[in-house]
Order: C-alpha cells, then sequence, then structure tokens
C-alpha cells in the first residue's frame, strides 16, 4: 500500500499543473487569415447580383440611365457625379437635350464646360441655338470651350454671334483667338470681309494684334475669294511688320506660287526668324521665277546652316539647272 502511494506523496502540493495545448488557436488564425478573400468574394457576388438584377452600381450609372429620359437630370448633378464622357457619348444624339440644359442651368462651371465638350464631339446642329445663347457664360473657360464647339460645328448662324463676342474689347485674348479659328471654319462672306478688314489694320501697341490668326483664318476661306485679291492681300502680309503674320504668308506663298510675290519674299532670306528665311527661300522654288536666281546664289557662299542650304538647293535647280549644277 505504501509502495502505490509514493508518487503521489512525492508531487510537491504547490507544483505548477502542466497546460492543456490550445486546440482551438490554430482554426481561429486560419479562418481570421481567411477574411479578406471572404470578403471580396462576397462583394463579387453582390456586385454580380446588383448588375444582374439590372440596378445601377452606382450614382454615375444611375444618372447615366436617366440621361435619354430626362432632360433636367444634369442639371443638379456635381463634377464628380458627371458620367464619363465615353459613356454619354455612346447614348448619341439621345443625351444633346440634356447636355443643353447642364450647359444652360448647371451652377458647376467645370460641369458646363464639360456639356460644351460633349456637344462639341456630338456635333448635333440642334444644340447651335443652346451654345449662341452660352457665349455670354459668365466664366471665361465655359465661353473658350463654346467657340472651340462652334468651330467644329460649322453653321452660318453662327457667325453672327460669334462676331458680337469677338468685338468686346473686356474679352480674353484666348477666347478672341479661338472665335478667329472658329470663323475660318465657316464658309460665309461675312466671315471674309471681316477678316479682310482686320487684316488691313495697323498694329497698335496698347492692343493686340490679331491679324496672324485672322490671316490663317482667311486662308480657310480662300476658295470664296478671287485669285487676285488672295495674292494680294498675301502680299501685304509678306510686308508686315508682324513676324508670325510674315511666317504665315510665306507658306500661303509657296500655294498660290504667284510671281507677284518674289520682290517681296527676296528680302525675307535676310529674316532674324529661321523658319521665316527657310520658307521664303522654298516659297521662291516653288514659284520658279528666274528673277530670284541672283539673290539665291548670292546667298549660298556665306550661308552655313544645312537647312537652308538644302533650301537653296531646291530652289536653284528649279529656277535655272544649268548654274545649280
Amino acid at each position: 500500500m505504501s509502495l502505490s502511494m509514493a508518487p503521489l506523496c512525492n508531487q510537491s502540493p504547490n507544483a505548477t499543473p502542466t497546460p492543456r495545448p490550445r486546440s482551438w488557436l490554430g482554426p481561429l488564425i486560419l479562418i481570421l487569415g481567411l477574411l479578406p478573400t471572404v470578403a471580396t468574394a462576397w462583394q463579387a457576388l453582390t456586385v454580380d447580383d446588383a448588375v444582374a438584377g439590372g440596378r445601377p452600381r452606382s450614382a454615375r450609372q444611375k444618372i447615366l440611365a436617366k440621361i435619354p429620359r430626362d432632360p433636367s437630370v444634369l442639371i443638379n448633378v456635381t463634377y464628380r457625379d458627371m458620367p464619363s464622357s465615353p459613356d454619354i457619348l455612346n447614348l448619341g444624339k439621345r443625351s444633346t437635350k440634356a447636355l443643353e440644359r447642364c450647359l444652360s442651368d448647371n451652377v458647376d462651371a467645370n460641369v458646363r464646360s464639360l456639356c460644351a465638350v460633349v456637344l462639341q464631339a456630338l456635333g448635333d446642329r440642334r444644340a447651335l441655338p443652346t451654345l449662341h445663347a452660352a457665349l455670354e457664360d459668365w466664366e471665361v473657360d465655359v465661353r473658350w470651350q463654346v467657340v472651340r464647339a462652334l468651330g467644329a460645328i460649322p453653321d452660318p448662324s453662327s457667325v453672327e454671334p460669334l462676331l458680337k463676342l469677338f468685338a468686346r474689347k473686356d474679352e480674353e485674348s484666348h477666347v478672341r483667338s479661338a472665335i478667329l479659328h472658329a470663323l475660318g471654319s465657316i464658309s460665309d462672306q461675312r466671315v471674309v470681309r471681316m477678316l479682310r478688314g482686320l487684316l488691313r489694320k495697323k498694329a497698335d501697341e496698347n492692343v493686340e494684334d490679331f491679324r496672324p490668326q485672322a490671316f490663317d483664318a482667311l486662308w480657310h476661306n480662300r476658295h470664296l475669294m478671287g485669285r487676285p485679291t488672295l495674292i494680294g492681300d498675301t502680299l501685304n502680309a509678306l510686308r508686315s511688320d508682324n513676324d508670325s503674320l510674315v511666317q504665315s504668308a510665306t507658306l500661303a506663298a509657296a500655294e498660290l506660287r504667284s510671281p507677284r510675290l518674289v520682290t517681296a519674299l527676296i528680302p525675307l532670306m535676310e529674316h532674324p526668324w529661321a523658319e521665316v528665311r527657310n520658307k521664303a527661300v522654298y516659297a521662291l522654288g516653288r514659284i520658279g521665277d528666274k528673277k530670284a536666281t541672283k539673290a539665291l546664289l548670292a546667298r549660298l557662299p556665306k550661308m552655313r546652316e544645312s537647312r537652308m542650304l538644302n533650301n537653296l538647293a531646291f530652289a536653284l535647280e528649279r529656277l535655272d539647272k544649268q548654274t545649280f549644277y
């Protein structure tokens, strides 16, 4: 009996009991590790169920779905909730009415600008009256986008509103420049008369010079002008004190190829702008008038610019092959 009780007697009453292994710890760690995966899967299932049930996934999609049916849906929309431009464009001209109301009535200038951009891409002429009215928008960026839209949708009805806005001296210069570009896309004699009048004005130090933009716009309407008139305007531009206008005129001279322009082109071979010098020589080569041969040959000995040498060779080969070779 004493032998069987010995192990119990040798054990200390204060001894710490051996801890049992925690069998629940492993599964808990595994579950915690799987939680992100389970959450992602649940979210995907929820989204798929929403799509399958025809329910829009976001505020943008809800707004997009209403655009063809509700012209007023974009009036109070914020820039954050505005559907993307490609999504609106996918609706085609069904979105025109909503975009017009947005341009007219939304208080956010960024949203109004975006609506003007989308209307420009749509090219729906039904929006022209709304675009004309938006030329009086109080935000300059909106007016600029509207002008660009009118240039992309050329129509004679836009001439008077654009001319009226250009006549305002308090308008921003980049908006007035965009107006001239837009007018250049409209084939109208009123535009030609206005642009020619602007070209004849003398430069004023206190007023921005828009003659280069006017000449470019006039060149786009050259089919409405007689050739002698166009050559005369180009000749005056070549003799201008505006370097940008002169550069544009050298490009036109190369296309017109009129001997009347030779006397104005020859001095431009000494112009301080390399671009003007090269284009003047190229234009002389295109015209092919032998009166320019002597002046071209005089440039050869002192020329060190590879581009100019190439243009001189081009011009001399056309004017006098024997001298060239």
